[in-house]
């Protein structure tokens, strides 16, 4: 977190990312967490896999916050940001799910093992201790995870939740539940799985197939004209 650039592209230049974002037009759940100042919240940095917070001047770090750099900014590294991907054991369900921002901040539930959810997928979770969630690939459009888990478990994402993302597990297609308000989750099985997550757009797909068709009409509008400029310029028989 940078906090006295926030929204600012520089750190994009540099292959960083950024809990806010590189365009002031955020998605409404990304816009929630910033009005209710999530940010703010050392329980929200756990949560989002925020290793180092940029300050413009030295503060009065609590545990878990040790000075790594001080120059013309000042930069703590979080020792309790979790992974960016986790194995969870347990959920709660939160109603209205705008409360979960509030549960977060407040740090009433551990991260590490625990998610809030709107709605309940009636799942029965075992135990993850010793599990590993491993990314194996990571890229704009779709990541790979690897999963170990000892019980039926959670696998969440610290990024953002969207209705385009879809997943399979070992190539199954599965629901992706909106965790902690915002965040990607999916249910695995007991055992060892690779989890792919991938962006598609319907919309984009349509605007794509629609594209296409309209470049097919009017290559075809051409051939035609060419056609008949053809035929319009061809030599009289004589009489």
């Amino acid at each position: 977190i940078p906090f006295q650039e926030f929204q600012n592209n520089r750190y994009s230049g540099f292959a960083i990312a950024s809990v806010g974002g590189y365009h002031a037009a955020k998605p409404r759940l990304a816009q929630d967490m910033i009005e209710h100042h999530a940010p703010e919240s050392p329980s929200w940095w756990r949560l989002l896999n925020v290793r180092y917070l940029v300050m413009p001047q030295p503060i009065e770090a609590p545990p878990g916050l040790n000075l790594v750099h001080e120059g013309s900014q000042v930069i703590y590294e979080n020792q309790f940001a979790l992974p960016r991907a986790t194995l969870l054991g347990h959920y709660a369900v939160v109603q209205p799910d705008s409360a979960i921002l509030d549960s977060i901040s407040a740090g009433r539930r551990d991260a590490a093992d625990w998610t809030y959810l709107g709605e309940d997928p009636h799942l029965t979770l075992g135990s993850t201790v010793g599990g590993t969630a491993t990314i194996a690939s990571y890229r704009l459009n779709d990541v790979v995870v690897d999963v170990d888990t000892p019980g039926d478990a959670l696998l969440r994402l610290s990024d953002l939740w969207y209705p385009d993302w879809v997943a399979r597990v070992d190539g199954n297609a599965v629901p992706v539940l909106r965790a902690d308000y915002l965040l990607r989750a999916v249910a695995v099985p007991a055992g060892k799985h690779r989890v792919e997550f991938r962006f598609e757009s319907k919309a984009m797909r349509r605007g794509m197939q629609l594209s296409l068709v309209s470049l097919a009409a009017i290559l075809a509008m051409f051939a035609v004209a060419w056609v008949m400029r053809r035929r319009s310029n061809g030599t009289p028989e004589a009489a």
